[in-house]
């Protein structure tokens, strides 16, 4: 018997929307299907390293363990930098022309990304100790899957 999924509805923002748009069409699914593969995929990725090191490109967490990095990089999961990942998000009246996608995800996984997403601490994300918001952790693995590359924002 299979696990029970958690289901979190996020808009893509336009230009990571029609990335995953093109792949899906390439690869005969839909445009939700297509999202879930990229993230369970990215998300295999962080389950492996844990949360202690999925860390956010150019913060102070990133520079403290620079060095650690370097000498094992595949021991770490690196997010693009914030301003790159906002840029990313759907903000603009335009991108509200999308339909949201419904992204399914273990328990395992969302508490992987609740642990992440208080750690990273940004603003809009927790409200009174609570996890509100995965669009910054969801948005970030996008950017650093192949599908994305083309826009040129994965973390190095």
């Amino acid at each position: 018997m299979s696990e029970e999924k958690v289901k979190v509805n996020m808009r893509l923002g336009m230009r990571v929307r029609e990335a995953v748009v093109t792949e899906a069409a390439g690869e005969g699914l839909r445009v939700g299907t297509m999202t879930n593969l990229i993230l369970q995929e990215e998300l295999a990725k962080m389950m492996k390293v844990g949360a202690d090191n999925c860390v956010m490109a150019d913060t102070k967490e990133y520079h403290e363990k620079v060095s650690a990095i370097t000498a094992s990089r595949d021991t770490f999961y690196i997010f693009p930098p914030l301003k790159d990942i906002e840029a990313y998000i759907g903000t603009s009246l335009d991108d509200k022309q999308y339909p949201q996608v419904s992204l399914y995800f273990t328990n395992a996984q969302i508490e992987l990304m609740q642990e992440i997403a208080k750690k990273q601490r940004i603003a809009t994300t927790i409200e009174s100790g609570r996890v509100k918001s995965y669009r910054y952790i969801v948005m970030g693995m996008l950017l650093n899957n192949p599908v994305c590359r083309s826009l040129n924002v994965a973390a190095k």
